[in-house]
């Protein structure tokens, strides 16, 4: 059952990583490039924070931070470290079949740390929202879309990786937003 899975996800990795063109490439280096989230999508929500609840500015993002630190360690420690799947561009398997844009990076890929991460931040942002915006929900949520494709499209993660990255990111932030939302009214 498991190697069905992922036999199934080496071939929808090889679909989607060779509907690339090298006239695409540095759209998606771009897209997938971290300074994206340091540069504009961080200012975008420190800016939206401070002025949805200025007295609670400095408390949320150290909540925004703790959400993108146990992510990180999350996903590198009790999961690339132990599972040790290797990436599209390192399995011997694929490497040859797969359109490797960048350089290979770590050995391992399981679980996508940008899409751990990048879910983790915006999803803890969504759900502290107090009035919705759906211009911004709707962009934020694209941009995620985009990164996670960004990875596959690159050659570094395999769908899965990048789905259980994201389902990854997605849980510790909603425990994250329950801690904080339980101190917040404990105070």
């Amino acid at each position: 059952m498991i190697e069905k899975i992922i036999y199934l996800d080496k071939k929808l990795f090889l679909f989607l990583n060779n509907l690339g063109s090298e006239n695409w490439d540095f759209i998606w280096v771009f897209i997938s490039n971290k300074m994206w989230m340091c540069f504009i999508i961080a200012p975008l929500i420190l800016f939206y924070l401070y002025r949805q609840d200025g007295s609670k500015f400095i408390y949320t993002v150290l909540f925004i931070l703790m959400c993108f630190g146990i992510t990180d360690l999350i996903h590198l420690h009790c999961f690339k470290n132990i599972f040790m799947r290797l990436r599209p561009c390192w399995d011997p398997e694929i490497a040859h079949l797969s359109r490797i844009v960048v350089d290979k990076g770590g050995m391992y890929g399981f679980v996508s740390g940008h899409a751990a991460n990048s879910t983790a931040i915006i999803s803890f942002f969504l759900v502290h929202l107090k009035q919705r915006n759906n211009l911004l929900t709707y962009g934020l949520i694209t941009w995620l879309f985009l990164v996670s494709y960004s990875r596959i499209y690159l050659g570094k993660h395999f769908p899965l990786d990048v789905f259980f990255g994201a389902l990854l990111g997605f849980i510790i932030a909603h425990v994250i937003y329950r801690v904080f939302n339980y101190i917040s009214n404990y105070k």
